[in-house]
């Protein structure tokens, strides 16, 4: 997930197989949602996972589309929630735990923290890869302690920890992670001004090695995208290196412009906000850039497999359809429920309907 709200993210062998990976991801979707019913009108399209709510009145709520909730299932001190690959599990992420549930929001499972005795579980916001094959916690004791990540696989495992060095943020807000396979990059703001780019990979014996802080202009978000490392800067959307450097992405690529503070990304389509007073979204595919609409507090947003993308503004959910959006023939974009104090969402596979 993205935001944390006060009030709440190469070969060309590889490069086709990536743009070809939606298509088979949106087939296996429909083949998983029709083969229940029978009936079109009984099928359901996706279910949302909304978590709204603080502390012990945190609540996880279902939303089938084209239908209003239909489940709220308490979750008290919950703080964010990332689905898993394939989209049939959700991770909820609570201060002191990971806890994986099933689409119904049952079955719940205790992630094992890591091992290390120095490592201490503050948890403040959960990250998923593009693939959603990694879940990337942050952890955040405040009172001035190192800043801490812990990055499980899909089957719940940990794959590594670490320890991220100084200087500490005065606010976890302004540290953002993202990860992809076995490596994680963070940015932090560095004493002076710019931000500090730190880069922790696994290695083969399940250790985990943390780079030299390198300094870079100051980058506002992060987020891995088809590959390559994307940043939010004052200047726009830039190219992100190992080496801290920030290129300028192609003008003939028609990227999100302007000065920008969040990045939202799966393996096909990328948004991009410049927050603040109603900034519009713009959504980008790597070749073109069109904004289904403008917000002033946008909480959060999840792309869905199927090409449609959900958002958390204010109190409400929203649904917009990229596939025609970025084809010029309007986004359809429509509200599909309201919650109090909303602060994460994201997209689960629906348990089948028993047949008629």
């Amino acid at each position: 997930m993205r935001l944390t709200v006060p009030s709440k993210r190469a070969t060309t062998r590889w490069a086709n197989s990536q743009q070809h990976r939606p298509l088979l991801a949106a087939c296996l979707l429909t083949a998983l949602l029709s083969a229940c019913t029978g009936t079109t009108e009984d099928a359901v399209v996706l279910r949302l996972a909304v978590l709204s709510g603080v502390g012990d009145g945190a609540v996880l709520s279902a939303v089938d589309v084209g239908s209003p909730a239909s489940l709220v299932t308490p979750v008290p001190k919950a703080l964010d929630l990332e689905s898993l690959s394939g989209g049939t599990a959700l991770a909820v992420l609570y201060p002191d735990k990971l806890e994986t549930r099933d689409a119904t929001f049952g079955k719940p499972e205790t992630r094992a923290n890591p091992a290390d005795p120095g490592f201490k579980p503050c948890y403040v916001n959960l990250e998923a890869s593009a693939l959603r094959d990694r879940l990337a916690a942050l952890s955040d004791c405040g009172g001035g302690a190192l800043q801490q990540v812990a990055v499980w696989r899909s089957d719940g495992s940990l794959a590594f920890s670490a320890t991220l060095p100084g200087p500490t943020p005065t606010s976890p807000e302004q540290t953002h992670i993202a990860v992809l396979g076995d490596t994680l990059w963070a940015v932090h703001p560095a004493v002076g001004g710019g931000s500090e780019l730190i880069r922790v990979i696994r290695s083969s014996d399940g250790s985990a090695g943390v780079s030299t802080p390198t300094l870079t202009p100051t980058i506002n978000d992060l987020t891995f995208y088809r590959g390559t490392g994307y940043a939010a800067t004052d200047s726009g959307l830039r190219t992100l290196s190992e080496a801290g450097v920030l290129t300028a992405v192609p003008d003939t690529s028609k990227p999100p412009g302007g000065a920008l503070t969040r990045l939202y990304a799966d393996d096909r389509l990328l948004g991009a906000w410049a927050g603040g007073s109603y900034s519009a979204l713009n959504i980008w595919n790597g070749a073109k850039t069109s904004s289904p609409t403008s917000f002033s507090d946008l909480r959060d947003l999840v792309f869905a497999p199927d090409g449609t993308l959900y958002t958390l503004s204010g109190n409400v959910l929203s649904q917009y359809d990229s596939a025609f959006g970025l084809a010029d023939s309007g986004w359809r974009g429509k509200d599909l429920s309201s919650f109090t104090d909303p602060r994460a969402v994201t997209w689960l596979v629906p348990p089948m309907a028993t047949p008629k």
